[in-house]
């Protein structure tokens, strides 16, 4: 069990694995002691589940105080028609409940579905750091029998309409190790739409790529009209990293539909989906991205996909983060947003605006080689930075 020392209430509270009677549609058990030592079972608590499925049995991830509310966070898999593993979100003034899902942010981490597996974000759990930091560790099954690894740290978060998400912790700068130096040349244009120009041109084959030493403009450009055509372009860096040791990747991103969006109105002449993406090569023309969805916040969404380009550009879905998730969906139009990327053997995870966006595997053994991706958009990427990791 997890369990927690309550100062308010002078006492310490046990949260189990637990199968409660199913008329009672709990999901975990609770325990209660003076000392520590000495429990008492408790009625398991109630859970008031409105409108949405209920979840039979939780793996506990543990419950703690924040602020003036108890956030219980426990994992089940293929819940509600999200067939991968996820980690869930209760909430509660007493720490014996009533507890109700955390609707807008429920799912905490985890992820949508992924053919033959089940298992990439395992169990996550509440820790503490240094001076009683409030952290959330969590595991990851890379996919083979020797690849369960531990992620990252996460600092727990309380946003300002009271839901837990995954913030990035900084004593994880500790993981960086020696700079790799980058310049200008240290990109390849490895895939665009049409041949590049140096300004906007107001017809289908103008792109604009312009590469400084610790910065990327990268413009996809459109026509002076309604866009129904995607428009792709891929940016890699040259050299193939060392993945077995890790990098960190990190910089500043600034988006926008191209070639504009009218806030008033919420009208673009770009009627395809305009994204930004952090690319992993998996092979000769191939790979995978987690990639963010630039515009307003409704409905906005972020995605691993996979992507093929060669005679076409093909990119394919494998995994959403959508409405009811925690984790970061999709960025605004003309906001500047810090990103940061871990990469290690063949697991990835990125953060963006502090948050955590998600955590994936390769689909196929990654080459080394990195990257960006746009869609229907121009982006300004600044304070590009590359270091080795120092574990």
């Amino acid at each position: 069990m997890y369990s927690m020392y309550d100062s308010s209430k002078k006492k310490y509270y046990g949260y189990i694995v637990a199968t409660p009677k199913s008329e009672l549609l709990s999901a975990w058990g609770i325990l209660e002691s003076e000392n520590g030592l000495d429990w008492v079972i408790k009625e398991p608590p109630v859970i008031e589940w409105g409108d949405i499925p209920v979840i039979d049995k939780l793996e506990t991830g543990g419950c703690e105080k924040i602020g003036d509310k108890y956030y219980y966070i426990g994992g089940f898999v293929g819940y509600a028609r999200s067939y991968g593993y996820g980690l869930y979100t209760f909430v509660s003034d007493n720490p014996t409940g009533p507890f109700k899902p955390d609707i807008e942010a429920f799912r905490l981490c985890g992820f949508d579905r992924l053919p033959g597996r089940v298992f990439i974000q395992n169990l996550a759990a509440f820790c503490r750091g240094e001076n009683g930091e409030l952290l959330v560790s969590n595991a990851v099954d890379g996919g083979g029998t020797f690849e369960i690894s531990m992620l990252p740290m996460r600092k727990a978060v309380v946003d300002e309409c009271g839901h837990l998400r995954l913030g990035y912790w900084e004593k994880n700068e500790l993981v960086k190790g020696e700079e790799i130096e980058l310049d200008k040349n240290s990109y390849t244009l490895e895939y665009t739409d049409g041949s590049l120009v140096n300004e906007p041109q107001k017809d289908w084959s103008s792109p604009i790529l312009q590469i400084n030493d610790s910065s990327i403009l990268m413009n996809t450009d459109a026509p002076n009209g309604p866009m129904v055509c995607d428009r792709n372009m891929l940016v890699l860096l040259n050299d193939n990293l060392n993945l077995e040791e890790g990098i960190v990747f990190e910089g500043k991103i600034t988006a926008s539909i191209f070639p504009s969006y009218d806030d008033k109105t919420n009208n673009t002449n770009c009627w395809r989906p305009s994204l930004i993406g952090f690319y992993l090569e998996e092979g000769d023309k191939q790979g995978i991205a987690i990639s963010l969805e630039e515009g307003h916040p409704y409905k906005r969404c972020s995605y691993i996909e996979t992507v093929s380009y060669g005679n076409n550009f093909i990119r394919n879905i494998i995994d959403t983060t959508n409405e009811g998730c925690a984790t970061v969906k999709g960025i605004e139009q003309n906001k500047k947003y810090e990103f940061k990327l871990f990469v290690r053997r063949n697991v990835f995870e990125l953060y963006v605006g502090g948050l955590l966006v998600q955590t994936f595997t390769n689909m196929a053994p990654a080459t080394g080689r990195l990257g960006f991706i746009i869609q229907n958009l121009m982006c300004n990427i600044e304070d590009i930075k590359l270091y080795k990791m120092n574990l």
